[in-house]
């Protein structure tokens, strides 16, 4: 919502007569915009002031107007009596119905008036639309064209065979009007959102005073339409526009709240670094800032707690791989892979078929 619909829709919020959704967008409107809330603070305030308590009407007020009106009504003269009745017959006589009625009977009148029947006995002539000939085979022969006539006078010019300098430009097309702020503004109003940013882009284009919003409601119209990825890109092409102006302080703001939404934390930031230096946009762009922050203290934190496991299995992976080195390097040298390292040679050479002589059984 725009500063221009809030201002639309200010009473009916202040008395509740909003639905839901709109009065949930008005007030995310009333939390970013420093104008609107100082008049939503005002009217709020002379409505408190203002309050009148309601009264309650006695129940023969209707019976004593209607009395007071029938007592001045008999004491009016006879001129006055009749002064009233022509107004009153008057004003029935002013009915929508009785005016068509009144149309239609004209209408017919005049038709019947300026209709006339063709005299008998008149030559039939051939007529041929301009640009349009009918008697090509004729023209063909050498014969002379049709004519156009019109009514009782002269012949006009030929239909067919025209001078190139006098045929009227068939291709010529009345020029279109140019796109205004209003005709933009109303499909905006309406919910087009495509042919709103359309329009809002030609005014924009066009220049003159209405150029820097039209190319903010251009932006608008794309964040309503095709969201904040189209968007972003016109408000950062507005602010580069008109760069210095106070549009282009809040065209950077509502590309700043863009990138926020699509999770590029970054742009956001550098958009609101730079927000926070005007006085106007001052407390939004600090509060705006701390949550970005925030999220990017969040995001590291995650990054670091997902690469932490990752960091504690190297060592594992590092002893199995040496274990994996050593058994190859002993099968290599003829051992068995299960031997341990350092074994003596006679455990060697039991390991490969020779036995081990029996130990004495110990003494009684």
């Amino acid at each position: 919502m725009d500063c221009e619909r809030f201002d639309k829709v200010t009473l009916d919020l202040l008395y509740a007569e909003l639905d839901e959704l709109s009065a949930a967008a008005a007030r995310r409107h009333l939390h970013h915009c420093t104008r609107c809330q100082g008049i939503w603070n005002k009217l709020r305030a002379t409505k408190d002031i203002a309050v009148v308590s309601l009264v309650e009407p006695p129940a023969d007020l209707f019976e004593s107007i209607i009395e007071a009106e029938r007592h001045a009504e008999s004491a009016l003269p006879l001129p006055q009596r009749f002064s009233r009745l022509v107004s009153v017959v008057a004003g029935y006589a002013m009915r929508p119905q009785l005016a068509m009625a009144a149309l239609l009977l004209l209408m017919i009148g005049s038709s019947l008036l300026f209709v006339r029947r063709d005299p008998a006995g008149r030559d039939q002539v051939s007529v041929t639309e301009l640009g349009a000939p009918r008697a090509a085979p004729l023209e063909a022969a050498g014969r002379a064209a049709p004519v156009v006539v019109e009514g009782d006078g002269a012949p006009a010019a030929p239909a067919a065979g025209l001078a190139p300098a006098d045929a009227p430009d068939a291709q010529a097309l009345p020029a279109a009007p140019p796109t205004t702020y209003s005709d933009a503004m109303a499909a905006y109003h309406e919910g087009r959102y495509a042919e709103a940013e359309r329009l809002f882009g030609e005014v924009a284009a066009q220049g003159g005073e209405k150029a820097a919003t039209a190319a903010l409601h251009e932006g608008h119209a794309a964040r309503n339409g095709s969201g904040c990825q189209r968007a972003a890109r016109i408000y950062d092409a507005v602010a580069e526009r008109f760069s210095g102006s106070s549009l282009a302080d809040e065209a950077s703001w509502h590309a700043a709240s863009c990138y926020q939404a699509l999770g590029e934390l970054g742009r956001a930031r550098a958009h609101y670094l730079a927000l926070k230096e005007n006085p106007a946009f001052r407390e939004r762009a600090s509060a705006a800032l701390s949550s970005v922050d925030e999220s990017l203290t969040a995001t590291a934190l995650a990054s670091r707690a997902e690469a932490a496991p990752a960091s504690a299995a190297e060592p594992a992976a590092d002893s199995a791989g040496s274990a994996a080195e050593g058994a190859s390097r002993a099968k290599a040298a003829g051992a068995s892979p299960t031997a341990p390292t350092g074994t003596s040679p006679a455990g060697a050479g039991s390991a490969q078929g020779v036995a081990p002589a029996r130990a004495a059984p110990a003494s009684p």
